[in-house]
């Protein structure tokens, strides 16, 4: 019998059975999402601050997204690069009125691992050389490419045969951007705030001590802006809280508002490193996802939800401030705009069940840290609820534990 939505033991038992066991699962099946909240196949309503790992940036189901998606159904869903295609066009017409300046070239692909790729193919072409360097607390895909640039041990374990040669940095530490090798390298790659390691932000110093470095020793600076750009931080790109200009950035997630899709883009001085052939994808730059992110970028622009990310970020923060205030079970939380994260003396497995339970969704940083990217489009109202909710559920875990 063909399953249904509301069949669950069916739904996670084909899940559980037939996909690779490569995700930790948080039981919850997910058949609906509007705006901030996601539906469960029972029906109960969940504030989502996951936003399927920071995509859903202008909110589930956003109506200018899916009508951009419809309409461009009707017409054409997949139109090659060898053709051209004018909505393809129309989206690199939005994308370039708010990438940096200095950038003149887009290479379009399907993820964020695939943009990382690109970067490091024009890197070691337009230097000649191998050697990479990038930060400890990395996290910039689990391609083979992507996967190198990465930090995470637990990643590289059996993979390690496969990898490029990287110098890692300690994120933050200008001293440490002194001892790189960045005269052998093609590239430094640095994510403007790290994610995966649990919401890390580093000094101006440090960034703009990587600018300097690389232009002195010739070689590119690449700003991973996947999860920290479109507005997130309370800045269009992250970066530009630091005041830095990059070489190329790479771009995905939120990009095509759950359409999948990764930009990369490059500087005039790079922009003809590869030449006709060198690097290609069957998919980068469909009309579907062209459409989609489109509209994705004038609703960000429109609604100036960097800005709202800036304000909602604050009022989060000044939340999970006073959390720490009235529970043991919160450390520290830092944050910049709707990028954030709590550590806590508690395991997530311990916490975001019960979190879950009580309405709230998340995701994490390692095994101690919440981490929080919700859609931009949040108001005040979500933000009280989601701390009224941590509230709950640290009240109640702390409550049991003092009676056992």
């Amino acid at each position: 019998m063909p399953i249904g939505d509301r069949d669950l033991d069916g739904i996670i038992d084909v899940e559980n059975s037939r996909l690779l066991s490569t995700y930790r699962k948080f039981g919850v099946v997910a058949v609906k999402g509007k705006g901030s909240y996601l539906w469960d196949a029972g029906g109960r309503r969940f504030l989502d601050f996951m936003g399927g790992y920071g995509v859903a940036i202008v909110g589930h189901s956003r109506r200018e997204v899916i009508d951009a998606i419809e309409d461009q159904a009707e017409r054409l869903i997949i139109c090659h690069n060898t053709l051209y295609n004018p909505t393809r066009a129309k989206f690199l017409e939005e994308l370039f009125k708010v990438v940096p300046r200095n950038m003149s070239a887009a290479y379009m692909a399907n993820s964020g691992a695939e943009a990382i790729e690109a970067a490091i193919k024009i890197a070691v072409k337009a230097t000649g050389r191998s050697l990479f360097v990038a930060a400890k607390g990395s996290y910039h895909g689990k391609t083979i490419g992507a996967l190198s640039l990465t930090w995470g041990p637990r990643y590289k374990e059996h993979f390690s045969k496969l990898l490029l040669d990287v110098h890692f940095v300690e994120y933050g530490d200008p001293k440490s951007l002194e001892d790189a090798p960045l005269e052998d390298a093609a590239a430094i790659f640095l994510e403007p705030v790290q994610g995966e390691a649990g919401v890390r932000i580093p000094t101006r110093e440090f960034m703009t001590s990587a600018e300097r470095r690389c232009r002195k020793a010739g070689c590119l600076l690449v700003i991973d802006e996947i999860q920290s750009g479109l507005g997130r931080t309370g800045r269009m790109w992250a970066h530009e809280h630091w005041g830095i200009s990059p070489d190329v950035m790479t771009i995905g997630k939120g990009i095509a508002g759950g359409i999948p899709m990764g930009v990369t883009v490059v500087s005039s001085d790079y922009a003809d490193v590869l030449r006709l052939g060198e690097h290609t994808s069957t998919f980068g730059g469909n009309p579907l996802a062209s459409a989609a992110a489109a509209a994705v970028l004038r609703v960000i622009e429109e609604e100036d939800l960097a800005r709202n990310a800036e304000r909602m970020g604050h009022r989060f923060s000044r939340g999970l401030e006073g959390l720490e205030g009235r529970f043991r079970i919160p450390r520290e939380h830092r944050g910049l705009g709707l990028m954030a994260a709590l550590d806590m003396r508690l395991r997530i497995q311990e916490v975001i069940p019960r979190m879950i339970s009580n309405g709230l969704i998340s995701t994490y940083s390692g095994l101690r840290t919440l981490r929080f990217l919700p859609p931009l489009i949040v108001d005040e109202d979500d933000i009280d609820t989601s701390i009224s909710i941590l509230d709950t559920t640290f009240g109640a875990i702390e409550r049991e534990k003092r009676s056992m």
